[in-house]
């Protein structure tokens, strides 16, 4: 219904030649924004068609050079085998376009594929015909999951197909390697460039861990429409964009912005003969000349981990915006994390002009996902095929099962890539032992350890045999991601006994581990002396499990004590020389683990070290630096959220309560030893009990007055940051109102408080406003006037956010035609919030809201042909209104009505607006109310 009437307004306004002054209302309409939202998915829609129509043509093309009357008889013999994936293409043919006939056939081009020695398909792969080239590697390496996860089958040889798309990855490798060199004499010439990172794997050259992103063992398989969003991201006009795309542990995230960096690299040759440039940011070495970035080629910028450097990453972009360098090239930076909480708006997006910088370049802000995309799970055909893919590659090829399938889904109901894989590793083991796979008995956690076991064991097994030193400089790199020679860990006297130092090391041992681990090089270029575990999942897991003394991780401790000492001072150190990277590893371990026991000794033990001022928004090393007892106070801030999971979580609630005693000890230490009031452990304590705060009010069974409780201590500490008592204020009075029964005067109490308050941010105290609105008008009896002037100080705020704006007019034009039945002058309020919804930055979910307002107003008002006539003459008395006014909020009304299936008042205001537009010498709207009307009779 939303979309009808977003096009339907559009339709209107896009005809509107100047803005439309409210004189009453105090907004200010620009009715064109209407019109470019509502264009932004028919040409995301009309560049895939081309895009596909395209490569049919190229293919078609291709396909004729061929023989093919041998190409069908070698499809027929490759059919006979009746073994490999199960693939089909009708589909596929359907999307791109190509016919059935024989020379169309598309059955015919994959087959001429599938001739994996055919000296046709290798001279086409080396022609210097780019066309041709980048058609056959964009079909293998990135659409072959269109044909994995579709409905039709016909068998065909898989072993072949791969045959081709490693031949197909050799080449590209090449061309990738021949591109990072490029790119390497490039920033040896500026250092006004970011260092971006891309792993690239020689196929020849796989690491020891298969389960990297990088390594893509499995094609990205059920992605398609994803990848097809953000290449649209890339090919949108705008010069600098930014998006956020969330997702748990292991959804498939980063390998999808990896494969993105890929595309980009070898396909969008559309401004520069050598692509894209593409790759990670260092977490390592941050870059700070962004408004003297000096651009030569369009750049993808991926930023994993956002949450941790949230504000750096929000400057980063505003300043990028600014930047002269960037004119006439676009910039791109996808956003890679977790979940997207408060943060986002409060550290990433910020305030003042970062807040408006962000929100201009914000993709997607137009959608439904409110300018973020969660990654969905994978639907069932590709995950099996995931699963599967694993299971052929190691010889074990099964049958299609769709109870194995429902287990699958049971043991990670997320419907993940990275489980899949994980699953059909350990089943594929149990096979080649010869035994029975007890899929029943599975857990993510059990799977995640089997596989871990498997490689401990081998450590102890095979040459060369790794000692316990060296595990443990493994875990310690796992948690600070990374160890490089040199580092203070490798020289410290306390760690001698623990790990390697420089001298004693053996480089065999390390050679096996970092092979394991998966990463040479990070993402500076510089090599590990010892990389981090990776997937995320792995490294938390074994780090965790040696915290704990598990004996499946030892190798050749005589007891778990031994294990658990030599852990914990490690976990120490880390704390001492990297504060920020450890805070980073402990956070991901309590989103994916929180209920470990090993979590309580990563966070209570906090490091010495004087306190110094920490970065906003994130751990980032700058130029007055911190010390480690900050990272760790930023990390218990951080962890709050994540350690209560239930109402009757009791163990989680036990640590936050000890956290929280920690922080007040280490403020207390430092005021006794002397030591100036630590400002940013003091902001740690306040931001600790807000999280929590807030976590306690999410719960599905909300613990409201332990909420209330946290909320209170916030606002109560005199050093708290004023915008985050701002904050506890807002979400106290909202406490309030969800008791049972609501104290309703408390509530507007705090609101009220909000908006005296001077330094609260402008949306917060337009969000107090309303909601202080709100709870007059549930007051008894109702205080309607108030009510009243509640919204429209939010109306005429001039820094107020429009979707503010938006629902402060429907509040008001409710509360004017409910309290004071007076329905014209609510009419145009409602007419408003629907021009500002659909014409600016406003998320899905609050045009849905004002949406239904206007609808029940209209259907309250407008119901009959009688109500209508009735309300273009309220409408037309309006003494304040200017007569544009009264004929746009009769056009938008009546487009409302129709949209509603009340066709006869729409009829009726439709009219009456034409007239009034045709009155006024506006014949172009004059005639968008007349299209209008005839849209009516059509239906």
């Amino acid at each position: 219904m939303c979309v009808g009437v977003n096009h339907s307004i559009a339709k209107l306004v896009d005809c509107a030649r100047d803005s439309v002054t409210v004189s009453a209302a105090g907004i200010t309409i620009v009715p064109a924004a209407v019109g470019a939202g509502a264009g932004v998915p028919i040409v995301a829609a009309l560049i895939c068609a081309l895009a596909g129509t395209a490569a049919a043509s190229v293919w078609r093309t291709w396909a004729r050079k061929n023989d093919l009357d041998a190409v069908t008889k070698r499809l027929d013999e490759l059919s006979s085998r009746r073994r490999g994936e199960v693939i089909a293409l009708g589909d596929l043919a359907r999307e791109l376009g190509v016919g059935t006939d024989t020379k169309d056939s598309p059955i015919v081009m994959l087959a001429e594929l599938l001739a994996a020695k055919s000296d046709g398909i290798a001279e086409a792969l080396r022609n210097e015909d780019d066309r041709t080239y980048l058609a056959i590697a964009d079909y293998i390496t990135h659409r072959y999951e269109r044909f994995a996860a579709l409905p039709e089958h016909i068998r065909i040889g898989l072993t072949e197909l791969r045959s081709i798309r490693e031949a197909v990855d050799a080449l590209q490798y090449k061309r990738d390697r021949d591109l990072d060199d490029d790119l390497a004499t490039l920033l040896e010439r500026t250092e006004r460039r970011p260092n971006l990172g891309l792993d690239i794997w020689d196929p020849a050259e796989t690491p020891g861990n298969p389960f990297l992103y990088s390594v893509r063992r499995v094609p990205l398989l059920g992605r398609s429409s994803e990848m097809a969003s953000l290449e649209a991201f890339l090919d949108a006009p705008e010069e600098v964009l930014w998006w956020l795309w969330t997702g748990s542990a292991g959804a498939g995230k980063t390998r999808l912005a990896h494969e993105l960096c890929l595309r980009a690299r070898r396909f969008k040759n559309d401004t520069s003969p050598n692509g894209w440039c593409t790759g990670f940011l260092s977490t390592t070495e941050p870059f700070n000349e962004w408004e003297r970035w000096d651009l030569e080629r369009p750049t993808l910028v991926i930023v994993d981990y956002t949450q941790s450097r949230a504000s750096v990453v929000g400057e980063m972009i505003r300043r990028t915006r600014e930047s002269a360098g960037v004119k006439g090239c676009r910039v791109r930076f996808l956003l890679l994390e977790r979940d997207a909480g408060e943060w986002v708006k409060r550290d990433l997006i910020g305030t003042s002009d970062r807040r408006e910088a962000l929100h201009r370049t914000r993709h997607g802000r137009y959608g439904a996902s409110g300018g973020h995309v969660a990654l969905e799970p994978l639907h069932d055909d590709a995950l099996w095929n995931c699963f599967g893919w694993v299971l052929d590659a190691r010889g074990r090829p099964t049958e299609h099962s769709e109870e194995l399938l429902d287990r699958i889904k049971t043991i990670d109901p997320e419907c993940r890539p990275l489980y899949a894989a994980l699953i059909a590793d350990v089943y594929a083991d149990c096979l080649e032992r010869g035994e029975t796979p007890d899929v029943a008995s599975w857990t993510q956690g059990n799977i995640v350890d089997d596989l871990l076991k498997r490689e401990v064991s081998a450590w102890r097994e095979r040459e060369p045999r790794i000692n316990e030193k060296h595990a443990n400089l493994l875990m310690l790199a796992t948690m600070v991601r990374g160890v490089h020679k040199g580092q203070a860990y490798l020289t410290d006297a306390e760690l001698a006994g623990v790990i390697p130092q420089q001298g004693d090391s053996k480089q065999t041992q390390r050679d096996r581990l970092i092979a394991f681990a998966g990463r040479r090089e990070d993402q500076r270029g510089g090599a590990f002396w010892m990389s981090p575990i990776e997937p995320d999942v792995f490294g938390e897991a074994f780090v965790l499990g040696r915290l704990a003394g598990e004996r499946r991780f030892t190798i050749d401790y005589g007891e778990s004590d031994d294990l658990r000492d030599a852990a914990r001072r490690l976990v120490e150190q880390a704390w001492r020389h990297e504060g920020q990277m450890m805070g980073e590893f402990v956070l991901r371990c309590a989103r994916d683990f929180p209920k470990h026991e090993s979590l309580s000794v990563l966070l209570e033990n906090p490091p010495g070290g004087e306190s110094a001022p920490m970065p906003q928004g994130g751990l980032w090393r700058d130029s007055d630096g911190w010390e480690p007892i900050d990272a760790w106070a930023y990390t218990v801030a951080s962890v709050m959220q994540l350690l209560i999971t239930s109402a009757l979580d009791d163990d989680g609630e036990a640590m936050t309560k000890t956290l929280l005693t920690l922080l007040r000890d280490a403020i207390q230490g430092r005021a006794e030893s002397g030591t100036a009031r630590p400002e940013r452990l003091v902001q740690a304590l306040a931001g600790a009990l807000y999280n929590r705060g807030v976590r306690y009010g999410m719960l599905t069974s909300p613990q409201t007055q332990k909420a209330i409780a946290d909320y209170t201590a916030v606002i109560k500490m005199e050093d708290a940051p004023a915008d985050l008592k701002a904050e506890a204020l807002f979400n106290r009075g909202v406490s309030y109102g969800m008791l049972t029964p609501p104290k309703m005067k408390k509530a507007i109490t705090d609101y009220t408080a909000v908006i005296e308050m001077k330094d609260a941010p402008a949306d917060l105290k337009a969000q107090a406003f309303l909601a202080r609105g709100v709870r007059y008008g549930m007051l008894t009896p109702p205080q309607t006037q108030k009510a009243i002037a509640d919204y429209t100080a939010v109306i005429e705020m001039k820094d107020a956010p429009a979707e503010q704006k938006a629902l402060a007019h429907i509040g008001r034009g409710a509360a004017v035609a409910v309290g004071f039945d007076q329905c014209a002058p609510a009419a145009v309020d409602f007419a408003a919030a629907l021009l500002i919804a659909y014409g600016a930055d406003v998320a899905e979910e609050t045009r849905q809201v004002v949406w239904e307002g206007t609808a029940a107003f209209c259907s309250d008002r407008t119901g009959t042909r009688d109500q209508a006539a009735a309300l273009v003459e309220d409408v037309r008395r309006l003494d304040q209104e200017e007569a544009s006014i009264k004929a746009w909020t009769l056009a938008v009304l009546g487009d409302a009505c129709g949209r509603s299936e009340r066709k006869e008042s729409a009829r009726v205001l439709l009219e009456a607006a034409r007239d009034m537009f045709a009155s006024l010498g506006d014949q172009e709207n004059a005639e968008a109310a007349q299209r209008l009307l005839n849209d009516l009779d059509a239906d």
